[in-house]
């Protein structure tokens, strides 16, 4: 079990109270790191923004509103910008194999779209798509994928819980039915050392006329029949999960970044602590070998990226050099470089080996 340990003496509790040991974990680096643009606002529609970005063997997606755009091996972007769709999802399954989750207005002007998944096996020369939700006979698909290189078996989700299906057929099939279920942003990861799979986002809960958004962190052990499920959302002190990451060097060890931070569990979801606090934190990603953690934050007006060799036990914070004060809206990793959004309206990246990292 972990316990946070309170770092006090009697005339510090006197002057100043007890200081919390996790919110004196962060050393600045007094370092400025440089930035390599990667896809500019310029080349986007007017009012699109960027929510998601993947990339796995030289291949690099993006989706969000009015935008998808692939590119291979750091080559020209191909990029379909407009404002009648919106990309909510992505996976690489091999270099010429990408899925894309896409809402796209009907073509007799609706006001309302259907979310389908998209899928090409020529690396973008054909598409195919499905409707996943009127397949399954639920509501609404909802997104977020997570693909098991091991099964060749795609995860996703619809409104009625957990859907799989074994590529590159796309008649998926309920998995696990969940009661409620998470709003639109939805992540799911799948633990390359377990069968078993955890979801993540935030959940509306009506209050006074209106809806309230809480952490939603379930774990579905893909292992027992029927799927057994656990619920750790209240443990999880934020009141919206944007990312996380399941430490491949120990599958105890889960991370989750939101509105209020970074926590980590290092007994597979028993007991929770802060290890980034008074944040707010869209993502946190681990290097290739899986020795360090990175993630980034907007922090006095000043961009911040922070390092950590003891999965977030300490932390090593250096500025980014940037124009003006921006919100770091994406954090991912693409082989030996940080990609950052900034604001929904661009993607930057940071070489790995210019991030200070201290044990």
């Amino acid at each position: 079990m972990n316990f946070k340990v309170l770092a006090c003496t009697l005339p510090a509790i006197i002057l100043m109270g007890c200081i919390n040991d996790s919110e004196r974990t962060v050393k600045d680096s007094q370092e400025s790191l440089s930035l390599t643009p990667v896809l500019s606002s310029a080349e986007l529609t007017e009012g699109a923004s960027i929510n998601g970005y993947i990339a796995k063997d030289g291949v690099e997606l993006v989706y969000g509103l009015g935008v998808l755009a692939s590119r291979v091996d750091g080559g020209d972007w191909t990029i379909e910008t407009s404002n009648n769709f919106y990309g909510f999802g992505a996976e690489i399954v091999d270099s010429q194999h990408w899925i894309f989750g896409v809402a796209r207005s009907a073509s007799d002007g609706a006001s309302s779209a259907r979310r389908v998944v998209e899928q090409t096996i020529d690396a973008g020369t054909t598409w195919s798509s499905v409707d996943v939700a009127v397949d399954l006979d639920a509501y609404d698909f909802v997104g977020g994928f997570a693909y098991d290189y091991n099964q060749d078996q795609l995860f996703t989700s619809v409104d009625l819980g957990l859907a799989v299906t074994t590529l590159p057929n796309l008649e998926f099939e309920m998995l696990s039915e969940v009661s409620d279920f998470p709003n639109d942003s939805v992540k799911l990861l799948l633990n390359p050392n377990r069968d078993e799979l955890w979801m993540i986002g935030a959940l509306g809960i009506a209050s006074g006329g209106g809806s309230v958004d809480t952490a939603y962190v379930k774990r579905f052990d893909l292992s027992e029949s029927p799927i057994g499920t656990d619920d750790f959302s209240e443990a999880v002190e934020f009141s919206t999960v944007y990312g996380g990451l399941i430490y491949s060097n120990d599958p105890d060890v889960v991370l989750v970044s939101g509105s209020g931070g970074i926590m980590r569990t290092e007994d597979g979801g028993a007991n929770w602590r802060h290890v980034l606090k008074n944040r707010n934190i869209h993502n946190v990603v681990e290097s290739e070998s899986g020795d360090r953690i990175y993630t980034a934050y907007l922090e006095n007006e000043h961009v911040k990226v922070a390092c950590s060799e003891s999965m977030g036990n300490r932390w090593t914070a250096s500025t980014v050099d940037t124009d003006s004060a921006v919100g770091v809206t994406l954090i991912e990793r693409n082989g030996d470089k940080l990609i950052l959004g900034f604001d929904r309206e661009s993607l930057h990246a940071v070489a790995l080996s210019d991030i200070p990292c201290e044990r």
